[in-house]
């Protein structure tokens, strides 16, 4: 792109949360300044890392801005601090949230994605369509609107979307955003806030923020034509493998914050007439097929019945105990 039409581009601030991502944070990194797109910076927030990650980010100290974090404080603070050196620093019109296992072959993904959002203020995120390193769609993103059994799945299980034979094309009106690199408009953040901090270390954040939105008339939404080969959680399987009960860990993580995120958006009532079956449900029974659905067929009773039902309880207390705090969102 011709330099002096720069001016007429939005800035826009790409934040990528880091955290002991040595093996793949230069990829990453490599291929989003690739991006062309003329007014955006990157931001790096580095969550702690302990491995060789900000040796390898500081070799790009001339192209990114690098934050760095004591200690790991999750997905929602480690963002949140991001998003608050951007709006002081570039005030920009747009804000990503980027993992870091992701790449980008199309490099005008951001142009696509800025593109739709100017012609319609009524989008507050707007994400690209996540694909495999094949080239085949992994998540466009789900239309659930008020099937609370749907979304409490859906944080517990995730579920994969159903195979598309032939791939989405245009804008695709989403209820929960892709969590892994969505674009946030500046009015939304400043208007409605943050991530929600009580949702730390991970999981459902983006759940909750989807409602947030939708409960003050934005939309979410997948721009298909932008693709991100998104490479699956890497973080996630770090943080849980250094835990003595990973699995235990995860899933009492996501119990708790399915159950926060009812409470707040579906109330007391249907919180524990519905929300707490599905819970212990999943719980207690795991597909055999992770690459399947939820059928009869493809349920196994999970080990260590008595310390999940242990987690259970916890995640239900800490969730109504958070419930009552004021949103982390400022």
């Amino acid at each position: 792109m011709k330099k002096h039409f720069s001016r007429k581009f939005p800035k826009v601030a790409l934040i990528v949360l880091n955290w002991n991502g040595q093996e793949i944070i230069k990829d990453c990194l490599d291929s989003l300044l690739e991006t062309e797109y003329p007014r955006y910076r990157v931001i790096v927030v580095d969550n702690g890392s302990t491995d060789e990650s900000v040796k390898i980010i500081k070799k790009y100290k001339n192209k990114v801005d690098l934050i760095m974090n004591r200690e790991n404080l999750g997905f929602p603070k480690g963002m949140n601090i991001g998003i608050r050196y951007a709006l002081k620093k570039y005030k920009p019109n747009y804000i990503g949230l980027l993992n870091n296992d992701l790449l980008f072959p199309d490099k005008l993904w951001l142009l696509k994605i800025v593109k739709i959002m100017e012609g319609d203020k009524k989008i507050g995120v707007a994400s690209p369509m996540f694909i495999f390193p094949d080239g085949k769609v992994q998540r466009v993103g789900e239309k659930l609107g008020n099937n609370l059994v749907g979304i409490i799945i859906r944080v517990l299980t995730a579920l994969p979307e159903k195979e598309y034979k032939i791939k989405p094309k245009g804008v695709k009106e989403v209820d929960i955003f892709l969590g892994a690199s969505p674009i946030f408009r500046r009015e939304v953040l400043e208007k409605l806030g943050l991530l929600d901090e009580r949702y730390s270390p991970f999981l459902c954040e983006e759940v909750e923020y989807s409602y947030r939105l939708k409960a003050h008339g934005y939309k979410s939404v997948t721009v298909c034509d932008a693709e991100v080969v998104h490479l699956m959680s890497h973080t996630m399987r770090k943080m849980t493998r250094e835990r003595r009960e990973k699995d235990l860990f995860k899933v009492y993580i996501a119990m708790r914050n399915s159950f926060l995120f009812s409470l707040e958006y579906f109330g007391l009532l249907r919180s524990f007439l519905i929300s707490l079956s599905v819970i212990l449900f999943a719980a207690l029974f795991e597909r055999k097929d992770k690459r399947k659905g939820l059928t009869l067929g493809n349920l196994l009773l999970r080990t260590n019945t008595e310390k999940r039902a242990f987690y259970f309880f916890k995640a239900i207390y800490d969730a109504l105990k958070l419930s009552k705090e004021k949103p982390k969102i400022r």
